[in-house]
């Protein structure tokens, strides 16, 4: 009889915790609007500035409150410049870097124009430039008149 009790026991108790009752977990059901992120997943924001094109100008319009910030562009003739406005500007050092698709494309940063009152430069395809009036600045980039080759090409400008 003990053998007969002692085998059911176990069947019993599965029994016991298989059962409907209110304490019993549920496994989750199938959400098709859940979302898994993992570690390794990034979230990425476009603070890509805003482009517009007038004739041979190209013209950005960038947030310093974005910085850092890279984005690409592009000189399809030879004649075109970029024009790269910097709004909210404070007191602060920017520093810039061109990188040319190919290695070999013959453009700078021109110059820096100050609040519409003065212009520096020029520069080369990195500068590093103390701002140190509250405003509105603008960094022209274009073709090197001192150096040969062309400005045509894919290029990106990184912002610190």
């Amino acid at each position: 009889m003990k053998k007969i009790v002692a085998s059911f026991l176990p069947l019993m108790l599965i029994m016991v915790a298989c059962s409907k009752s209110p304490h019993r977990m549920q496994p989750p059901k199938e959400d098709s609007s859940a979302v898994s992120i993992s570690k390794t997943d990034t979230i990425k924001q476009d603070h890509s500035p805003s482009r517009q094109v007038t004739g041979n100008t190209i013209t950005r319009e960038v947030d310093v409150q974005t910085f850092p910030i890279t984005f690409e562009d592009e000189f399809t003739n030879e004649d075109q410049r970029l024009i790269i406005h910097l709004k909210n500007m404070r007191n602060m050092k920017i520093t810039g870097k061109i990188i040319s698709e190919s290695g070999n494309q013959n453009i700078r940063f021109n110059n820096v124009e100050l609040n519409n009152q003065s212009i520096d430069g020029p520069f080369g395809q990195d500068i590093e430039y103390n701002l140190n009036q509250k405003g509105d600045y603008s960094l022209v980039v274009g073709k090197s008149l001192m150096a040969d080759g062309s400005q045509k090409g894919k290029f990106s400008i990184q912002l610190k």
